[in-house]
């Protein structure tokens, strides 16, 4: 008798026959896979083996069920490539790109720093923070949910500016003088939270990026520390060497 692991395997082949079949475009937007029966009778599987995977890629958005007809391609979301670079913000990155983008203030706050923030922003425990929790759009569609951690000490009355609130990097350039610039970024791909389902507008089985990264000032202090939480099935991240 085969054990779960062995089964799920199979379920993966499966999965992955599909979706290589869909990105070469041998299963064209709108066209009928194969049944569950065709696919059990290919595989050596049983039907429920099967249903696992077609439920699975149903969920993953990659293809739909029309009940008595059978599961067909879904049509591929439009993907949004993100330039990961020193200089630049959200906005001037995806306005040379020609895409139609907006930012959300969710909440903020002063606080305390956490023992990371502090660390990041080289902060005592005792010098406040403005934390700022920003959803971002391109093209209507919530693609990425951003908290910013700022020293309240380079920053005052910054709560002032953040009514009609649009881009936090204009407030920075036009109210404080300041142009950020990257010090790194460090991607990882982790599992969903109930706030990205919630914000993003995506079930349990999509991925998120999460891209940790600090900001600074021309003389080298940091001024910014983020935690982005990217929507995986509809950004890339673009990694640009050289100047």
């Amino acid at each position: 008798m085969e054990d779960k692991a062995d089964i799920f395997i199979k379920q993966l082949k499966i999965e992955e026959f599909i979706l290589k079949e869909i990105d070469s475009r041998q299963y064209k937007e709108g066209t009928k896979i194969p049944s569950e029966n065709e696919l059990s009778s290919a595989f050596d599987v049983n039907r429920h083996t099967v249903r696992k995977a077609i439920e699975r890629l149903c969920k993953l958005g990659r293809i739909y069920s029309v009940q008595g007809k059978g599961c067909y391609v879904s049509k591929k979301p439009s993907m949004v490539i993100y330039p990961v670079l020193s200089s630049g913000c959200f906005s001037d990155k995806l306005s040379r790109r020609g895409k139609s983008h907006y930012s959300k203030l969710l909440d903020w706050a002063k606080a305390l720093p956490s023992a990371e923030e502090q660390k990041r922003l080289g902060l005592s425990e005792i010098e406040l923070i403005y934390r700022l929790e920003i959803l971002r759009f391109v093209d209507d569609v919530p693609l990425s949910l951003y908290t910013s951690s700022l020293p309240e000490k380079r920053l005052p009355d910054l709560e002032k500016h953040l009514v009609n609130f649009s881009s936090l990097y204009k407030i920075l350039r036009e109210q404080y003088g300041i142009a950020p610039k990257s010090k790194y970024q460090m991607v990882e791909a982790t599992f969903s939270t109930p706030k990205d389902l919630t914000y993003l507008g995506i079930n349990e089985h999509i991925s998120v990026l999460k891209v940790t990264s600090l900001a600074e000032l021309p003389d080298g202090q940091p001024i910014e520390f983020v935690v982005s939480r990217f929507r995986s099935d509809r950004y890339k991240l673009k990694i640009q060497f050289g100047p």
